[in-house]
């Protein structure tokens, strides 16, 4: 499990949440992902951002002229991920959003994504930049994990590094050929991983962000639709929003999704639906999403209170609460 860190401006948050809904793999597989949204109520804001880029296996830096105009991410996060990926301490991957001077910094050209360095920007298709991003982002991973002479370890020029050894080493005789006349070749059970409280905070936080996120791209997709209808998000705090549905300006549904609570405990995320409901109180809610470990790693479960819940076969729990809050779309006036 890799730890990632997001260095971006504020000004380009709508396409650092893009990434981030593109990374939601990622993110499912064990690998801790952080940007400085998810710094909590109490939270040191430099000491905090400071501990998660130090201790970042892989940093990913979101260029644009904002960017390079930002005092902090230029010369504090900037400056530390290059200063880092020179003492070999961690990888870094820029990632151009628009057209701006960023040939002019430190950043190798040869490490530039989307493809070519060309800016998200300039893509038709702005989801198919996403995609070449995501898969640069699991070249990395995978090239850290390589062993140092292989063909692909030398692919980038600041490999993360080698992970601590835990006791004294096993020796491991050479297998025979499953061809051999030794017969097939032995094989030992996959042990399973085991995650703390802390991890699964971590993939909580970051479910958070990704249901924000999708919430933000659905509600704007209301808004451009035709028929009488808008919506509206709201952030109450940084964990938790209220998202609403109006037909001709009239109040019609509302849902409010906050961390922890109820089902979900600390570790989980719950919601409640309804219409003119509290944006506030925690003393009910309609369902809760917890954090479960599997054999893929760690994955979000949703649990409904509802007899029957609209958008049960979505792909996703994400998908599915957005489904329960849009469902009086389908109705007529």
């Amino acid at each position: 499990m890799a730890r990632i860190f997001l260095s971006y401006s504020h000004a380009d948050e709508a396409l650092k949440d893009e990434l981030l809904a593109h990374m939601a793999n990622l993110r499912r597989e064990g690998n801790h992902i952080w940007h400085d949204r998810m710094l909590i109520a109490g939270d040191e804001l430099d000491p905090e951002i400071k501990k998660e880029l130090e201790s970042a296996d892989l940093i990913l830096l979101l260029i644009s002229h904002h960017f390079l105009n930002s005092y902090y991410c230029f010369e504090i996060e900037f400056k530390t991920a290059i200063a880092r990926a020179k003492a070999g301490e961690a990888r870094i991957i820029p990632i151009i959003l628009d057209h701006c001077d960023w040939t002019a910094t430190e950043i190798p050209q040869r490490l530039a994504t989307p493809k070519d360095g060309k800016p998200i920007a300039a893509w038709p298709n702005q989801n198919e930049a996403f995609l070449d991003v995501v898969t640069q982002i699991r070249r990395a991973l995978a090239t850290a994990s390589s062993p140092p002479n292989s063909p692909t370890s030398s692919a980038l020029p600041t490999p993360f590094p080698p992970p601590t050894p835990v006791g004294p080493p096993i020796p491991i005789a050479p297998l025979t050929s499953p061809t051999s006349s030794l017969g097939p070749t032995p094989t030992l059970p996959q042990v399973p991983k085991t995650f703390t409280d802390l991890d699964k905070r971590r993939a909580a936080d970051a479910e958070f962000q990704t249901i924000r996120s999708f919430f933000k791209k659905g509600i704007s997709l209301v808004e451009a639709d035709p028929a009488a209808t808008s919506a509206e998000l709201s952030d109450i705090t940084s964990q938790r929003f209220a998202a609403a549905l109006y037909r001709d300006g009239k109040l019609i549904h509302e849902i409010v999704i906050w961390r922890g609570g109820f089902g979900g405990g600390a570790n989980g995320i719950s919601y409640h639906l309804g219409r003119n409901i509290s944006h506030s109180s925690e003393s009910t809610c309609s369902g809760w999403l917890t954090i479960e470990e599997s054999s893929e790693g760690l994955i979000p479960k949703l649990s409904s209170l509802a007899i029957s819940s609209f958008g049960a076969e979505a792909a996703t729990p994400t998908e599915s609460l957005w489904n329960q809050f849009v469902s009086p779309l389908a109705h007529r006036h």
